[in-house]
């Protein structure tokens, strides 16, 4: 999540909640920790992909260094971390500077991470600050890019042939299609099908992760019992129905479908048992969907499922302290009474 590790105060529920946790935040994880992650996952045949975010959600980078930022239009000496989230208007300043600075950062992140693949994000980045910053404009002239949306395809690219004369692989949010996608960027399509069918057709892999479908920090039933409410309803059920082939595609575009993520953002999650009621028992049901060669969504046995979960998994999870949302709905202590989300009605659309 973009709202920084070290932070005076959090907010607590949708970020248009008037709560806050006045609790000061900090920490963070040294090189040898991650490494210990990185080989703990691996003995589980599991891949860590480091995210770094660029050239949006950028506000904690821009508060330590405050010349990362678009300094001739807003007082980044003045900017201190983010207390809340959602679409940062602060964003790096396309300079030569700037580049050098993530360079030395993914230099450093790539010795960690091995994994073939390096997200840098692309994501919600508003072009404001750079449509009223000379500097930005002169950069968009120089370079011939022809207007914001350029000049961010100018930055993403910048990254995908740095990382691929290192042999690694940029991936990047559905964003990264702005202004033209680089030549070897993977998409993760998370605003819907849309930017992933588009990538496939243009010959380049995907991830699927569209929110509409498989967000799993999206609320697991109507009512007012489920502890603050985000996005449409998705029931394990939704998540086992969910394609992540559109059928839009040609088989030889489908190809380009690397496979699906189901991504849970934690910014209303104030504990790991949060964590868990949010992400199971849907998580399974996703793992059957991404793992296993089933029919078509209509024709799937949900029911079957169903009767395998309650006939072992369930307990496996008990077994191993997951605090995992109960079929009748929350415990009483799972819910959040008084912390307001965001709320989505009716079927989300398909788009």
């Amino acid at each position: 999540m973009e709202t920084a590790a070290w932070r005076p105060r959090t907010k607590r529920g949708h970020r248009t909640s008037e709560l806050w946790d006045e609790t000061p935040h900090g920490g963070y994880y040294t090189q040898d920790d991650l490494r210990e992650i990185v080989a703990y996952a691996a003995e589980r045949h599991v891949t860590v992909v480091p995210e770094i975010d660029v050239p949006g959600h950028s506000q904690a980078a821009i508060a330590a260094y405050p010349h990362l930022g678009n300094s001739d239009v807003v007082d980044t000496e003045a900017l201190g971390v983010w207390e809340t989230w959602g679409v940062n208007p602060n964003v790096l300043a396309p300079t030569e500077e700037v580049l050098r600075f993530y360079e030395d950062v993914f230099t450093e992140v790539l010795d960690v991470f091995p994994s073939t693949f390096f997200h840098i994000g692309g994501d919600e980045c508003p072009k404001d600050q750079w449509k009223a910053s000379e500097t930005a404009q002169k950069r968009i002239a120089e370079l011939g890019v022809g207007d914001e949306d350029g000049l961010q395809s100018w930055f993403i690219r910048h990254f995908d042939t740095w990382l691929t004369a290192r042999g690694r692989r940029l991936i990047g949010w559905d964003e990264i299609l702005e202004g033209g996608l680089a030549p070897g960027a993977t998409v993760t399509s998370w605003r819907g099908y849309a930017g992933g069918i588009t990538a496939a057709r243009a010959g380049h892999d995907v991830v699927m992760c569209p929110e509409q479908q498989v967000y799993l920090d999206f609320r697991q039933a109507g009512g007012e019992e489920e502890p603050v409410p985000i996005g449409w309803v998705r029931t394990m059920e939704d998540i086992y129905r969910f394609e992540p082939v559109p059928p839009e595609l040609t088989p030889e575009e489908a190809r380009h479908v690397l496979g699906a993520q189901a991504n849970s953002w934690a910014e209303v999650m104030d504990s790991q048992d949060r964590r868990d009621y949010q992400t199971f028992p849907r998580l399974a049901a996703f793992s059957e969907v991404v793992w296993s060669e089933l029919p078509a969504p209509d024709a799937r046995d949900y029911e079957g499922f169903a009767r395998r979960m309650d006939a072992a998994h369930y307990a496996r999870l008990d077994a191993l302290g997951v605090a995992y949302r109960p079929k009748n709905g929350p415990k009483p202590w799972q819910r959040r009474p008084g912390v307001g989300g965001f709320p989505r009605e009716g079927r989300p659309p398909r788009v």
